[in-house]
């Protein structure tokens, strides 16, 4: 019984802030559109050409080129 209860915990942890986690895992930075326009630009394209809500951006300080997505997708509507 313990060991469903704590499967039970990290299974809602990890539904509800596994974003958060990740993030932190890495050393993500949010960056701004000031800091990053160019950036900003390809991800504001992808997001409206996938008619989705523009998504925070964050950079990982990494010398390895790395992209990955993260988030919650609760509140998205489903792709036309």
């Amino acid at each position: 019984m313990m060991g469903l209860a704590f499967a039970g915990l990290m299974n809602f942890g990890a539904y509800w802030w596994s974003d958060k986690i990740v993030l932190r895992m890495y050393g993500a930075q949010e960056v701004t559109e000031v800091e990053a326009p160019d950036l900003y630009a390809i991800v504001r394209n992808l997001a409206h050409q996938a008619g989705i809500p523009m998504p925070k951006v964050y950079v990982i300080p990494e010398e390895a080129p790395n992209a990955f997505a993260t988030g919650e997708t609760r509140s998205m509507q489903p792709w036309p």
